[in-house]
């Protein structure tokens, strides 16, 4: 019930029900960005919440982020298992991990890498760039 777009009448979202890579195998689904016919993005926020995707082959992040014109991209990871890490598939160290309490479970990790505009992270994702702005500022969760 949350497939295809504007699930629920959610403007701007596209379900899908499959795996990462396969979401970007479909061209019926995910077009190229660069198309006359596709819509303008400003940002593209990947939201992993116990989230077991890999950003490999076919699907590193580079490769997510050249299909949207590299735009600038946030990546917010709740990890689950230890075996699904998203830092290794990215390269790097988050730019900002904290504990949430308001996450009710106790795997409550949030782990965040913002990447700007244009960057071009090569082949293996080693390159990408943190967004200055965002590293400055402290994160610490809501209360009460």
């Amino acid at each position: 019930e949350w497939s295809g777009c504007n699930p629920k009448n959610v403007n701007a979202l596209t379900g899908y029900r499959g795996t990462l890579a396969q979401f970007f195998d479909e061209a019926d689904i995910v077009g190229p960005a660069s198309s006359p016919s596709s819509p303008s993005y400003q940002h593209l926020i990947l939201l992993c919440v116990h989230s077991h995707a890999r950003f490999l082959g076919s699907v590193t992040v580079s490769r997510i982020r050249a299909h949207y014109g590299n735009i600038a991209t946030t990546i917010c990871s709740l990890p689950c298992c230890p075996k699904f890490r998203h830092k290794g598939d990215i390269g790097r160290e988050p730019d900002i991990s904290y504990e949430d309490d308001c996450v009710f479970s106790a795997m409550r990790k949030v782990e965040i890498w913002n990447i700007e505009r244009g960057c071009d992270a090569g082949g293996a994702d080693a390159g990408l760039v943190l967004c200055r702005e965002i590293a400055k500022a402290s994160v610490s969760p809501a209360r009460g």
